[in-house]
């Protein structure tokens, strides 16, 4: 869903150079380069989003895959870009024209409703720490009021998401602490989390956690996520870096971008708004206002920036292209044409070759396709780089399909202890020991899926939990 509006966002931000850099080098006015003109722009894009977003709310677009928050995945991409763009321009818009000025006080609305609408408490508190800072209040008590509204908003409403959030923070810092110098590296929470909250349910099985855990990849804090894969060091230079731009931006009297930062930082301390490439935008904007250096480059440096701005597109296109050409085949895959697609696979594994969700998919078409050696090499590659819950349970159906029976066993555990509140690892045990005649396993598996509670009730939950009833039944077991 995010890798569309990065790669939109690189394209346009490297355009946007090639035509400053040009501007500049034939001393052209461009009034649509200029700061004021960005500042319009995202407020109008983020009204957009709202309106489709609201229009989703009363049914009257359908919501379309996984787009359920307007163009976003989920409400804190959404509400976490409209309270950055919210800002944006306001300290500007009385000398703005009159056409331009009513559109952006429109605009402004139409992001306030919808950060009320999607209920996002970030996104709350983020529209009263901007009433603070621009009617500016300077009463020093409603900071620590601020701090307890923002425990109240996150501990307070939605319980069970409460307790499951603060359950990944526990985890999160004993990541931290077994590394604090140098950190999991690059990737090193999405790429071994899940098999740490696995190692804490093997050894807590009774967790009052269990039902409440879910397939993670991030934190929930853009700072625990900092401190987990460079470490205590890098956390700390971040958070410098942080207060000293603020510093500066309220030093130089910049409150548009100010309070956008402020925003960031607040949706930082329990969400994740820089998976989202709007939130790079405006910090970009931010440390460019603060760098900005009255010296200007000599003509022909505007030549060279340019230039290469059109190099980098070039790769920026290869990689389209080739995830382009990837999302044709798993769509050719997803209508069971899995063998006509497999020597396609094949050519993208030179350069998709190091890819955890690639290599995913192109074993899960192996698998179909019947191909189960060549699937049990790549879900293993795959399995080694990245380790979550998806992953062990692909893994485990490989091997359970080429008769690995041990194999098959020691990952649908493995996939249970990630989320134990999920049927489908147990389920999947519970048949591939009655395929294989292991009945005493499967009457314990068999018991432990009836007793199991479901974090999220759904049909098939309750149809599979009928079925092993019914298959227990009729060999006389007692579940009680």
């Amino acid at each position: 869903m995010t890798l569309p509006k990065w790669l939109c966002s690189l394209a346009s931000s490297l355009l946007l150079v090639v035509a400053w850099s040009l501007s500049r080098f034939f001393s052209m006015h461009a009034p649509f380069l200029r700061a004021d003109g960005f500042f319009v722009v995202a407020t109008l894009v983020c009204a957009l989003e709202s309106l489709l977003f609201l229009a989703q709310q009363l049914s009257i677009v359908p919501k379309v895959g996984m787009a359920t928050a307007g163009s976003f995945d989920n409400i804190a991409g959404f509400a976490s870009c409209l309270a950055l763009s919210l800002p944006l321009g306001i300290s500007k818009m009385k000398s703005q024209r009159p056409v331009v000025k009513w559109l952006l006080i429109v605009a402004k609305m139409l992001c306030v409703v919808g950060i009320v609408c999607s209920g996002s408490r970030m996104g709350m508190l983020c529209l009263g720490a901007m009433v603070m800072i621009y009617l500016k209040v300077k009463r020093a008590w409603l900071l620590p009021v601020l701090c307890v509204a923002l425990l109240l908003l996150v501990i307070g409403f939605k319980h069970n998401s409460s307790i499951g959030r603060w359950f990944i923070y526990e985890r999160s810092i004993e990541m931290m602490a077994s590394k604090p110098a140098t950190g999991w590296g690059y990737k090193g929470f999405e790429n071994n989390y899940m098999q740490v909250q696995a190692d804490y349910f093997k050894q807590y099985e009774q967790s009052a956690y269990a039902t409440l855990a879910d397939n993670v990849h991030h934190p929930l804090s853009e700072y625990l996520l900092i401190g987990v894969n460079y470490g205590i060091v890098a956390l700390l230079a971040s958070l410098v870096v942080i207060g000293l731009l603020l510093r500066r931006l309220r030093r130089d009297a910049h409150p548009d971008l100010f309070a956008s930062i402020v925003a960031l930082i607040l949706f930082g301390l329990f969400s994740y708004p820089m998976r989202y490439p709007f939130s790079w935008v405006v910090l970009a904007a931010a440390l460019l206002t603060v760098m900005k250096s009255q010296n200007r480059l000599p003509r022909m440096g505007y030549l060279m920036v340019s230039a290469i701005a059109v190099v980098l597109l070039i790769p920026l296109y290869s990689f389209f292209k080739t995830e382009r050409c990837w999302a044709g085949l798993a769509e050719k895959a997803q209508c069971g044409l899995y063998k006509t697609t497999l020597p396609g696979y094949q050519k993208l594994m030179e350069r998709k070759g190091n890819d955890p969700r690639f290599l995913y998919n192109y074993a899960a078409v192996l698998c179909e396709a019947g191909e189960l050696k060549q699937a049990k090499s790549t879900i293993t590659k795959c399995y080694h780089s990245f380790k979550d819950y998806d992953v062990c349970l692909l893994t485990a159906n490989i091997h359970a399909d080429a008769d690995d029976i041990h194999q098959a066993e020691k990952y649908y555990k493995e996939a249970h202890l990630m989320v134990p509140s999920r049927i489908m690892p147990l389920y999947d045990l519970f048949q591939l020991y009655q395929r294989n005649g292991m009945q005493l396993k499967a009457q314990q598996v068999g018991k432990v899926i009836i007793r199991s509670k479901i974090k999220v009730p759904s049909s098939k939950a309750k149809e599979i939990k009928e079925k092993v009833q019914f298959d227990l039944h009729h060999k006389g077991i007692s579940y009680d």
